[in-house]
Formats: C-alpha cells, sequence, structure tokens
C-alpha cells in the first residue's frame, strides 16, 4: 500500500541521513536512491523533496557540488507542491545547504540569496540554530567576496549566538544534575 511505501521511505531515508554522517557516501546513496523511489510510487512529493535534499546533503558532504546543488533544487521544486509555506524547517535547511554548495563552488551571489532567505526567516522566530548557522556562512560568504566588514559583522553575530546557545545548554545541563543530586540525596535519607 502507500502507507508502507511511506513508512519504508522514511526508514531509508534514515539511514541515508546515518550513513551520510557515517561518511559512507555510497550506502547513503543507495538508501536515499530507495526512499526517493518510494515516496513517488507513493505519490507523496514532499517525502521525494526530503529524499531530494538529503541526496543533497550526501553529494555536499561528498563534495560534488553541482549534484548537491541538482538535488536541493528539485527537493524545493517538490517541497513546494505541498505547502507553500516557506519556513518549514525542511524548506529553511535545503536554502542553507545549497547557500554552502553555492558558497564552495565560489558563487557569492546565489550563497548570498539562499543564506539571506533562511536568516530572514529564523531571526521573526527566533530560531537559534539555524540563525548561527546562517551567521557563520554569510561570515564565510563575505570574506570570500572580500566584503571584511560584513564578514566582520556575521561572525561576530555567530558568536554570540554561538555562546548564548552553549550558556543554555550548560545552565540545562547544570539544573539536571543538581534535580538528580538532590533526589538521590533525598532517597539515601
Amino acid at each position: 500500500s502507500a502507507e508502507d511505501k511511506i513508512y519504508r521511505a522514511i526508514a531509508f531515508n534514515s539511514c541515508c541521513v546515518d550513513y551520510k554522517s557515517l561518511g559512507n557516501y555510497v550506502q547513503a546513496r543507495t538508501y536515499g536512491a530507495q526512499s526517493l523511489q518510494l515516496f513517488l510510487e507513493a505519490d507523496d512529493l514532499f517525502g521525494a523533496g526530503v529524499a531530494h535534499s538529503s541526496l543533497g546533503e550526501v553529494a555536499l558532504a561528498n563534495h560534488e557540488l553541482e549534484l548537491a546543488i541538482e538535488h536541493f533544487g528539485q527537493a524545493l521544486t517538490l517541497l513546494f507542491t505541498r505547502q507553500a509555506d516557506q519556513t518549514s524547517a525542511e524548506v529553511l535547511e535545503t536554502h542553507l545547504n545549497l547557500g554552502q554548495a553555492y558558497y564552495l563552488r565560489g558563487d557569492t551571489e546565489k550563497a548570498l540569496e539562499h543564506t539571506q532567505i533562511v536568516l530572514a526567516h529564523v531571526e521573526k522566530q527566533n530560531m537559534q540554530h539555524f540563525s548561527v548557522r546562517c551567521h557563520q556562512l554569510l561570515s564565510q560568504i563575505y570574506e570570500q567576496a572580500g566584503n571584511l566588514s560584513l564578514a566582520l559583522n556575521h561572525l561576530k553575530q555567530y558568536v554570540g549566538i554561538h555562546e548564548q546557545i552553549s550558556s543554555e545548554t550548560s545552565r540545562k545541563n547544570i539544573q539536571r544534575l543538581q534535580i538528580l543530586h538532590e533526589t538521590q540525596r533525598a532517597q539515601a535519607e
């Protein structure tokens, strides 16, 4: 059934992402292609967009920039078929990865275009995980373009947000350990 194909496609896409993280790009590509095929057979265009985005990430990690750009472009087209919302995490991630691919290819204009799309959306919604990555990439893009003033500006914003995220994570870990310690001490008494 279509539902079974979608579940298998999701599992294969997860394998694609996991194998990419392990640096096994051949296996990642194999599972990504299987995921894409199943999503298409199930007529799930959004899922196919996610699979294309994952395949683009594999190509990007393997420094196959043209293939990455092709997959990310197809992903955006498919992701927009289900929803016109340009702020979904999948769309933002794909734009950011496309910006990274264009930066690595040396295409400053297109790298800026895609990265600034993401930054405009994430700053309105206070999505720090994306914001920190945008500022880091924008710093690199502007440095590549020779605009050191803007590169420094974005680097400072990247460092500030990164420190804020790290501080918040540390604070949560300390609170968690304090609660565990107090609970353990209370149980001992």
